[in-house]
């Protein structure tokens, strides 16, 4: 069953809000936590490409999902022999995503795995106001943080972010490979606070 867009994975206040696939593609989607949005992009490429969707569904705890595609090679006849599963968790302390790719084919594939993400930190009012053209209120005190690798480059007047992947297995013939992203709430510290950008 295709699961209707979007797609909400919450814990309390700490919430994402994805398309069918598990993708942030702006809008009002993204990752929230505290009524901030943290990330306005999150998006998965499989050989520069996104899943053809199967299905998903909410796990047995309300702040997991599912989703499970297939990579398709248009070079290739026949049915596609890589299938995959994309695991989405969102609790207090952040949102972890697991990639699974198995290979049901007899040849060991190679595929390039790419995360693409951006952060906003915009107010959840700010952000319905912009989507929906409705006032709203805009907060101007210091925002929550998002605790990924995070460094401020002075002669840009930006903060660089970083995501850590973690590789397990690597996909043989008949086999599976597994990696995983986290992306964690901290409440030290606010990305730019004093500053003027």
């Amino acid at each position: 069953m295709l699961p209707a867009s979007p797609v909400t994975v919450l814990d309390g206040n700490r919430f994402l809000v994805a398309d069918a696939s598990g993708d942030v593609n702006g809008g009002t989607e993204g990752l929230y936590a505290d009524d901030v949005r943290m990330l306005r992009l999150w998006r998965l490429r499989l050989g520069g490409q996104r899943t053809a969707l199967l299905g998903g569904g909410e796990d047995p705890a309300h702040y997991a999902w599912s989703t499970y595609g297939q990579i398709l090679d248009p070079t290739r006849s026949g049915a596609p022999t890589l299938n995959t599963r994309r695991h989405q968790v969102v609790t207090r302390g952040g949102m972890r995503e697991t990639l699974e790719v198995t290979n049901h084919g007899a040849e060991t594939e190679h595929l390039v795995v790419r995360y693409e993400f951006d952060a906003d930190f915009t107010d959840l009012f700010e952000v319905r106001r912009r989507e929906f053209g409705r006032p709203g209120l805009h907060f101007v005190g210091g925002l929550p943080p998002s605790a990924t690798i995070r460094e401020w480059l002075p002669d840009l007047h930006a903060w660089r972010m970083y995501a850590k992947e973690r590789p397990v297995l690597h996909p043989e013939r008949d086999g599976q490979w597994q990696t995983g992203v986290q992306i964690s709430f901290s409440e030290q510290g606010v990305p730019g606070e004093g500053d003027v950008l």
